[in-house]
């Protein structure tokens, strides 16, 4: 019976040590568990680095902020940040600020000696419109090419011009060209959904003092009475050129005096160079409106002094009138012409 017993205790001593050693083994099962992650002890701590892009233009953002923990980061010219002494975690949060751009956040693990964060940011962006409008007169111009970030567009009739989708920076540099105009370069900063800019570009030349000049070669021309001239004067007027239809207008077109359209320019003048021995063509009161380098009108006395051919007769026209002017490539035209008044003394 004793030997019984103690053959009993044996077995129940080697059972205990056989669980025992096996309880002491199931740690090192789990950690090599595969599907449980390896994560070191809360003493260990890394570096974290990386470097903004910009998202479209893949150019390094320099000055934004970069937030980790209780730490601040302003990236430099090349864009990179680094935050050392890190402790690790299965998430940190890093976040991006920079008034050019949307918000970043994001969280990543750190459980080594170094974890490289690349951010890519997307850019703000906003509306870029105004109007360029001529220095002088102050009225819009049509036609003017405005350039911005390598893109174009000319402005419409009312000198307005509009660049969509255009990024957040500190300073874009806006160009505008007109063969006309000085050329006008500046830069802005976009900061906001929608810019206007509002633009005077001074013109190159004196519109005014030019079609005085135009004024006097037609009166000149006309006054000669030289047939010479005849082509001359036509070269005056635009190929689009037409008279009002208005029935003062109609009483110098058929008088004879005022030319109904372009082909009826040489018809006219042939007939007023024929019809008088001797003739003075003056532009009194002239007051202009000149819109811009490419437009003008002008309401004017037209006073004419005259002696017959045939008969001696001396005769003497005043009319008030509106001339209207377009230049077409460099030089200006008259494409309008109309009487507002007719008096006509013998």
């Amino acid at each position: 019976m004793q030997i019984f017993l103690s053959n009993y205790r044996f077995l129940c001593l080697v059972v205990g040590l056989v669980v025992l050693i096996g309880c002491g083994a199931g740690d090192e099962l789990d950690d090599k568990d595969p599907s449980q992650p390896v994560m070191p002890g809360s003493d260990q701590s890394g570096t974290v680095s990386g470097t903004l892009i910009d998202s479209i233009s893949n150019k390094p953002i320099p000055d934004a902020v970069v937030t980790l923990l209780d730490m601040e980061y302003t990236t430099g010219a090349d864009g990179t940040y680094t935050f050392t002494n890190v402790p690790y975690a299965e998430s940190h949060t890093i976040t991006v600020e920079d008034p050019r751009y949307e918000n970043y956040s994001n969280t990543f693990l750190l459980n080594k000696d170094e974890v490289i964060v690349n951010v890519s940011l997307s850019p703000l962006t906003g509306t870029v419109s105004g109007s360029v409008t001529d220095a002088n007169t102050n009225k819009p111009i049509p036609g003017a090419v405005v350039s911005l970030l390598g893109t174009e567009v000319k402005t419409e009739v009312d000198g307005i011009f509009t660049f969509l989708d255009i990024p957040y920076v500190e300073e874009h540099e806006l160009t505008v060209e007109d063969s006309l105009y000085q050329t006008y370069t500046d830069t802005f900063t976009l900061d906001k959904e929608r810019l206007v800019l509002n633009i005077e570009i001074i013109p190159l030349n004196d519109s005014e003092e030019e079609l005085n000049s135009l004024l006097e070669n037609f009166s000149d021309l006309i006054e000669s009475l030289d047939f010479e001239n005849l082509p001359a004067i036509q070269s005056l007027f635009s190929e689009t050129y037409a008279a009002s239809n208005d029935p003062v207008t109609l009483l110098g077109i058929l008088s004879g005096d005022v030319p109904l359209n372009y082909d009826e320019i040489l018809p006219t003048f042939t007939n007023v160079f024929e019809t008088y021995s001797w003739l003075q063509f003056a532009f009194k009161d002239r007051n202009w409106d000149i819109t811009h380098a490419r437009k003008a009108s002008i309401e004017l006395l037209l006073d004419v002094d005259s002696e017959r051919v045939d008969d001696k007769a001396l005769r003497q026209i005043e009319a008030k009138c509106i001339f209207e002017f377009r230049r077409e490539e460099t030089d200006w035209k008259i494409v309008y012409w109309q009487l507002l008044h007719l008096d006509i003394r013998l």
